[in-house]
């Protein structure tokens, strides 16, 4: 019976022991290695089957990355050991078409004794757009001057158009296709390799579409040019003077008198001047003043098209002359009376050129000549138109300025 009773005893006292040693551990384990939580944030997510998403000719178009902040809970020495990439969030975008939509983001931890408290945010919104191709027209556009002397003849691709793929809404947004080539300091013809690229209308280029080809050849056509002296050509049948009773050669002036021109440098260095054509003496001197083509030379070709040349014939012998007038003196049209000095005036001088019949301008002197203004407030600033009261005979070929800037 004794026996009983002690071997019931240390069955207990081993019962105990256990359930000691084992609190114990608890206790230990829990002081020394305790469950935590810790944040993670900005966990990239995934977008996992996007080479089926392309495949099916569907792009994303926002957002173009997504981020999670998650929390998670395990034993200290085990969270504290984890780093973000033992993180992975992902979704699933392999089955989507066209729109909008709302997907779960899926979160895998590496160690699996680690748990998920909380996730945020728990589904991502993404856009999906068909991906698409449309051919779109290539402008070429240039940037930079050229070298001083030159000029631009022409920039032409070896294309017109190119293949644009991507999203629909990216191809609905371009607002022009270009290829641009940088002129600076160019001097002679040739093939420039430019990028093309595709453009918004706020002149953003747009980086989701690809284009075929994105690069493209321009041929730069570079001309020289060239300002080049008029010389009049008379008919040769009425070349000797005086078969043209009081013509006098000398008195014949071309407005402009030079032309600039365009060409191959090789043939522009061998063109001294540039002729007219045949003028007939009889009718200038009948006319006094002739319209006149030019003899362009092959290989060349005018810079301004539509430029106009005036012969004249003046029957009296003309010069010219130059004068400087002050605007301290500033006459009221049709009056005597001067503008106030307390008037400001923008600028001091006023440069005259005036022609007329030798003997006149050999005479004129300053102060026949009055600088005349018609002021409409006069009151606060007003830009006015400069006059010239004048002899008669007297012609104005330029005044500098023509115009002044008044502050009463």
């Amino acid at each position: 019976m004794k026996s009983k009773l002690r071997g019931h005893r240390e069955t207990i006292m081993k019962i105990l022991s256990v359930i000691v040693a084992i609190i114990l551990w608890s206790y230990v384990m829990s002081e020394v290695d305790p469950t935590i939580n810790r944040s993670f944030q900005n966990i990239p997510v995934e977008y996992r089957n996007l080479s089926t998403l392309r495949e099916n000719n569907y792009h994303i178009t926002s957002p173009k990355e997504a981020y999670v902040d998650v929390v998670v809970r395990g034993q200290r020495k085990t969270v504290n050991a984890m780093k973000s990439n033992d993180i992975v969030a992902y979704v699933n975008v392999g089955n989507l078409v066209e729109g909008s939509h709302s997907i779960p983001v899926q979160v895998q931890l590496s160690d699996t004794s680690v748990s998920l408290q909380q996730q945020d945010p728990l589904r991502i919104t993404l856009e999906v757009d068909k991906v698409i191709s449309e051919e779109f027209k290539v402008d070429v556009e240039t940037v930079g001057e050229l070298s001083d002397g030159y000029i631009l003849e022409s920039a032409k691709l070896n294309q017109d158009s190119v293949s644009i793929r991507g999203p629909k809404r990216a191809l609905d947004s371009i607002y022009k296709v270009v290829a641009k080539v940088n002129l600076n300091s160019r001097t002679e013809t040739t093939l420039v390799n430019a990028k093309i690229v595709a453009y918004d209308e706020n002149g953003e280029e747009i980086p989701s579409v690809t284009l075929e080809p994105n690069y493209g050849e321009v041929q730069l056509t570079i001309l020289k040019s060239k300002n080049i002296p008029i010389e009049i050509v008379f008919d040769e049948e009425e070349f000797d003077e005086e078969e043209v009773e009081g013509f006098i050669r000398d008195r014949v002036e071309i407005t402009p008198n030079t032309v600039n021109v365009v060409g191959n440098n090789e043939v522009l260095s061998k063109i001294q001047t540039i002729q007219t054509q045949m003028v007939s003496k009889a009718n200038l001197m009948e006319s006094q003043t002739l319209t006149v083509g030019l003899e362009v030379p092959e290989g060349v070709r005018l810079a301004e098209s539509n430029a106009t040349y005036l012969l004249r014939y003046n029957r009296d012998a003309k010069i010219t002359k130059e004068f400087v007038l002050s605007t301290k003196d500033l006459y009221y049209k049709n009056s005597e009376e001067v503008l106030s000095s307390d008037v400001d005036r923008d600028v001091d001088q006023v440069k005259i050129v005036v022609s007329g019949e030798k003997n006149l301008i050999e005479a004129l002197n300053q102060s026949d000549l009055k600088l005349v203004i018609n002021p409409e407030k006069r009151t606060g600033e007003e830009t006015v138109k400069l006059e010239l009261q004048r002899p008669n005979g007297v012609e104005i070929l330029s005044m500098d300025p023509s115009e002044i800037q008044l502050k009463w």
